[in-house]
């Protein structure tokens, strides 16, 4: 099954020329990193799929869902689907790190909550922070906060932006490593990284290179 289906999608901001003629196709389940370099428009693409940006020209589909015709009942079922590492984080910074990852769990209204906080907290290394406010962490810690957050919710899509920026390299295999597991759990995983070495950590992974706006599978 196509999870996210672009063609000749094209996005422009501000006058420019950000996105130019984009195919492309991810099936449910594919672990995809998408490479290039700074300003290439990899964070841009990214927010086409969690629908924070739209396209200028051309056809997108997520999950089978058409973006021209999604309405907010329908936007609000895809959104749920999503877990998101945003690459400025957008933590709330007057709230614990433990509030931070509860609070797509609390708007889905679980049960277990308290279990699957401590869980992927604990996963992380930074159970110990749990009742530390967000902007008393370091920013490493931060960024480990944010992608508690998207994984906490056990996403039918996982879409990271530089998630691993932040992290030391010594941990770094092992943030990979839970990123695996999801999608082996049948999570479609997109990331975009400038980091080639956590490339290599997943061989299966699909590659999408993306240059001046334009993608070409490596």
């Amino acid at each position: 099954m196509k999870e996210i289906l672009l063609k000749n999608v094209y996005f422009k901001k501000n006058g420019r020329l950000i996105l130019d003629d984009i195919n492309l196709e991810i099936e449910t389940g594919e672990f995809v990193f998408l490479v290039g370099p700074t300003g290439a428009g990899k964070s841009s693409l990214l927010k086409l799929l969690y629908f924070e940006e739209y396209p200028t020209k051309g056809n997108m589909s997520i999950m089978g869902y058409n973006a021209k015709k999604i309405n907010k009942k329908t936007m609000l079922v895809v959104r749920k689907s999503l877990g998101i590492v945003f690459q400025d984080l957008r933590l709330l910074n007057d709230r614990t790190a433990y509030d931070n990852v509860a609070l797509p769990l609390e708007i889905d209204r679980r049960h277990d909550i308290h279990d699957r906080v401590h869980d992927v907290l604990r996963k992380l290394g930074i159970l110990h922070k749990a009742s530390s406010y967000a902007h008393s962490l370091s920013q490493g810690e931060r960024q480990k906060v944010a992608i508690a957050r998207a994984l906490v919710r056990r996403p039918r899509i996982f879409i990271a932006d530089e998630p691993t920026a932040h992290i030391y390299r010594s941990e770094k295999e092992g943030i990979i490593r839970m990123f695996m597991e999801l999608n082996s759990e049948g999570t479609t995983c997109i990331i975009a990284t400038h980091d080639n070495n956590i490339v290599d950590m997943v061989p299966y992974a699909i590659r999408i290179h993306i240059e001046d706006g334009r993608v070409d599978y490596l």
